[in-house]
């Protein structure tokens, strides 16, 4: 009897047409193949010769390695991946990154920076620029601080560090490049803050404090020419640098270096008249243009004195002295009720409780710290600021606000609350004059032009402290 061979018949699990499995048959993943769809399908590694569907093998040129099973053909083959791009490459091509603890194959290796400061590997997402180059976040803290004018960032020890006169804001930082721009220039920004110059004639450094100036003119132009001339004019040409101010018109502010009082009434006062009498000429006003204003600071140190328990008992007479003199302020001032309610307000003191001198000065602070346009402002970190002068042209009047403002600081350092509660403007300057060694001839002048005063029959020796 002749013997039967049966064929066995499969249907192919990607064509899904019938074959004989005896012709062949490749199973790979739990799919059957015939042999035409195999061909495409399936394919073999070349490290162990396990079969595979092409999906669940790693091709690397022409070749193919399984990837089911730990990557252990592609590692025994000498390949390895890359922790960027999950790209397997040759493993002697891989970089090792130390201190980021990965390897990346040679093209991701290629978006990798190096710390310009430290020089370690660094990603350009957790890396800042600067003006050296890309530094590493840690580098950038602790090195590297951005020039508030440009905006760039450079090492701290290339900036020039401009302290902030405001407790609650942090200390600036100019760059070289920024400051020559800044010193090529006539008028500055409004926020421009040079490095101070100390004046001083016939005064010791130690104990010394100072005053500085600001002197708004407008009407004529916010003009680098004029600027120019009223410059040149001054015998002293580092005293005052320009400023933009937002508050004017078309004008300027002309703003001195800290100088102390000595220094004013010898040299100062000369530059002061210089200044004014050149910006007249060429068509500025100041008091007249009914914008401008003149703000005398004087500085914390010594001047209110020597410890912060000194500095708030001052600041507490102070406030004190001004509410007591308001009347006589304001007609000094030759401000408008409504420029001082803008500019230049009072604190209420009747609010006021505390008996101790420190404990008020400290509730005075606590009280002016919403705003700064009170007429003194306490906002600034290194001096107060009397604010309540209306503009002038007149030298000999802005001479008497820089006066005023001393004399008023001395005789609250040196008197009581009660003191101050109950003096009159005519005994203050007496008695501040007395205890400084010398006399206010601008203020006095000043004054009786504004009936404050009395030199003629006044009995200046019966005023003390």
């Amino acid at each position: 009897m002749e013997e039967r061979n049966e064929a066995i018949a499969a249907i192919c699990d990607c064509c899904h047409n019938a074959y004989i499995t005896s012709e062949g048959t490749v199973t790979a993943e739990g799919h059957h193949y015939c042999p035409s769809c195999a061909e495409d399908m399936a394919v073999t590694c070349i490290e162990c010769g396990a079969i595979h569907d092409r999906d669940y093998a790693t091709r690397i040129g022409d070749n193919y390695y399984c990837n089911i099973r730990d990557d252990e053909c592609l590692i025994n083959a000498g390949y390895n991946l890359c922790e960027d791009c999950n790209t397997w490459v040759e493993a002697d091509s891989l970089i090792y990154i130390e201190n980021l603890e990965r390897s990346v194959c040679e093209s991701c290796y290629e978006y990798y920076d190096r710390c310009a400061n430290c020089g370690e590997v660094i990603t350009r997402e957790d890396s800042r620029g600067t003006s050296d180059g890309r530094v590493c976040e840690n580098c950038y803290e602790n090195y590297y601080a951005e020039c508030s004018v440009c905006g760039e960032s450079y090492l701290e020890s290339d900036l020039e560090t401009r302290e902030s006169d405001n407790d609650d804001e942090e200390n600036e930082y100019i760059c070289l490049s920024c400051i020559r721009k800044e010193r090529g220039k006539i008028i500055h920004d409004h926020d421009y803050k040079p490095e101070p110059i100390f004046k001083l004639f016939n005064d010791s450094l130690s104990g010394a404090y100072f005053l500085g100036l600001e002197l708004e003119i407008d009407g004529a132009g916010q003009n680098s020419e004029k600027a120019q001339i009223i410059k040149n004019a001054m015998p002293e040409k580092d005293l005052f640098y320009i400023k933009r101010d937002g508050s004017l018109n078309c004008g300027m502010e002309f703003v001195s270096h800290p100088c102390t009082m000595n220094y004013w009434m010898i040299e100062g006062y000369k530059t002061i008249e210089a200044l004014c009498n050149s910006a007249k000429s060429i068509g500025y006003k100041s008091h007249d243009a009914g914008t401008c204003g003149i703000h005398v600071h004087i500085s914390r140190d010594n001047a209110l004195g020597a410890t912060e328990d000194e500095k708030d008992a001052t600041l507490g007479r102070l406030w004190a002295l001004t509410d007591h003199l308001w009347r006589q302020l304001f007609t000094f001032s030759r401000r408008t009720t409504s420029q001082v309610d803008q500019w230049c307000s009072p604190v209420d003191v009747d609010e006021l409780h505390p008996s101790d001198d420190i404990e008020f000065g400290k509730e005075v602070k606590s009280c002016s710290r919403s705003s700064r346009y009170h007429a003194w402002n306490l906002e600034n970190k290194n001096t107060i600021e009397f604010r309540i002068f209306r503009g002038s042209l007149n030298n000999v009047t802005v001479n008497a606000c820089i006066e005023l403002t001393d004399a008023m600081v001395i005789f609250a350092k040196n008197s009581t609350r009660g003191d101050c509660k109950k003096t009159t403007f005519e005994e203050m300057v007496f008695a501040t004059e007395k205890y400084a060694g010398h006399k206010y001839e601008n203020l006095r002048q000043y004054a009786a032009k504004k009936h404050l005063m009395n030199l003629e029959g006044g009995n200046e020796e019966c005023v003390d402290f």
